[in-house]
């Protein structure tokens, strides 16, 4: 077909769209429309498909909201396949216009796939963009980026305490004053072990840790702070969601 036809299509389908009297209705006639727009090739025709993407979504939910129709049938693909035509600015655009939609009608338990989605999409969003200014907003994205970072991360935190409490090998070197708790015979299981229990605070008095230099008082305190703010508040919390608890 040449354009002049393909817009002859386009502008019959228009039409019906405006005359049809449901979303589900509608909602397939924009698909047909983006269908002739994607499968023309033609860049003139192609460049306002971000429009009806978004009327596709807006209609394609309704008509599952508008009838009451069975949510196990509603199909994350027939979005996401459309979503995924664009360049990252605007797809994670649509996928925010998509989640905001799908709880604005109450399709909660549809929302955490999008969310996946645009939590990649704006985790190479930040990356092509990448900059001092958006340092800890890349950090914080690529450890909430799926469920493995996230364990990755509780992981690494752990990780790190485990090495930042080791016994100094000189004394100019010392940040803490240790206080083991005997739990194993092998001291490097002991050591882990007395680590995990500090984070839970089950050793209070000595407590795990003291600081003995001003360093030592500074990381500590960084320490508790990282711990709170992202372990519990952001990484438990994000779990939570997607594991439904």
């Amino acid at each position: 077909m040449n354009k002049t036809q393909i817009l002859s299509l386009i502008s019959d389908e228009q039409k019906q769209v405006s005359l049809a009297n449901d979303f589900g209705e509608k909602a397939d006639r924009i698909n047909n429309i983006l269908q002739l727009k994607i499968e023309s090739n033609i860049q003139d025709i192609k460049n306002d498909i971000y429009i009806d993407v978004k009327r596709f979504v807006n209609f394609y939910i309704n008509s599952f909201e508008d009838k009451q129709f069975n949510y196990d049938v509603f199909d994350e693909l027939k979005i996401s396949e459309y979503i995924n035509l664009f360049e990252v600015k605007q797809k994670c655009s649509l996928l925010h216009y998509t989640i905001r939609h799908l709880k604005t009608v109450g399709f909660e338990e549809k929302v955490s796939f999008f969310e996946s989605q645009l939590r990649a999409c704006e985790f190479h969003r930040e990356l092509k963009e990448f900059s001092i200014k958006n340092i800890f907003k890349l950090i914080y994205l690529a450890t909430v980026y799926n469920n493995l970072t996230i364990l990755f991360a509780i992981l690494l935190c752990i990780m790190v305490k485990v090495v930042v409490y080791l016994p100094a090998p000189f004394k100019w070197m010392e940040l803490y004053e240790i206080h083991y708790s005997k739990l194993n015979n092998n001291p490097v299981l002991n050591h882990v072990g007395n680590v995990l229990l500090s984070f839970f605070e089950v050793k209070t008095n000595p407590s795990f840790a003291e600081p003995v230099t001003f360093v030592g008082s500074v990381l500590f305190v960084l320490g508790k702070c990282f711990f709170i703010i992202i372990v519990v508040n952001i990484l438990i919390d994000q779990l939570k969601t997607r594991f439904k608890i």
